[in-house]
């Protein structure tokens, strides 16, 4: 790149751009996440932040000189902002809020994207289980425990199974971990 002249920029102007973005911001602006999160908290079990994305916007007052650079292909405005990011002024779009739903047992029984409404991971003491397993008391505790989380996030919170898990999988399970109806006495 070529510097080509330098001058002087005054005035306000949005700077956006899709970048990590803390989850404390994220909730800042999106509620209805943390209205999820306390959902997760409620059924009894914890949750674990891994990762959010989003279309962030920094809105910013420029007083300052310039360089306008040239590559060959294009031009291109170099400002300095200050030694720290700009603040925060809206995070119109969460591309990704990934979480883990811990468990007694399991510190990621399940991990989802609540931007997406989507379950990427189910842990395979539910995912994996083997009918040969059942007499097993303590697998049998431990997938029951997986399994309803997948049965409260799949049946009752409409979640979508990202592309890897197949949604044919989980009905077969669930089918093994329903108590069957008693009989009515006649």
């Amino acid at each position: 790149m070529s510097y080509v002249h330098a001058g002087f920029l005054k005035g306000k102007f949005s700077l956006e751009y899709t970048d990590m973005v803390h989850p404390l911001a994220v909730l800042k602006y999106h509620p209805e996440m943390q209205k999820q999160l306390d959902e997760i908290t409620q059924q009894g079990w914890n949750s674990l932040y891994i990762e959010s994305r989003g279309k962030t916007v920094c809105d910013i007052d420029v007083d300052q000189t310039y360089r306008l650079l040239e590559d060959g292909v294009g031009y291109y405005i170099q400002l300095f902002l200050g030694e720290e990011r700009p603040a925060i002024t809206d995070i119109p779009e969460v591309t990704e809020f990934r979480i883990n739903i811990c468990t007694q047992s399991f510190p990621r029984a399940a991990t989802i994207d609540l931007s997406k409404g989507v379950v990427t991971y189910v842990h395979e003491a539910f995912w994996e289980w083997q009918e040969e397993w059942r007499n097993d008391a303590a697998r049998l505790s431990q997938a029951t425990e997986v399994y309803e989380v997948a049965k409260w996030l799949l049946d009752v919170k409409k979640m979508k199974l990202h592309e890897g898990l197949k949604m044919e999988r989980y009905t077969a399970l669930s089918k093994l971990f329903v108590a069957p109806k008693e009989e009515p006495v006649k």
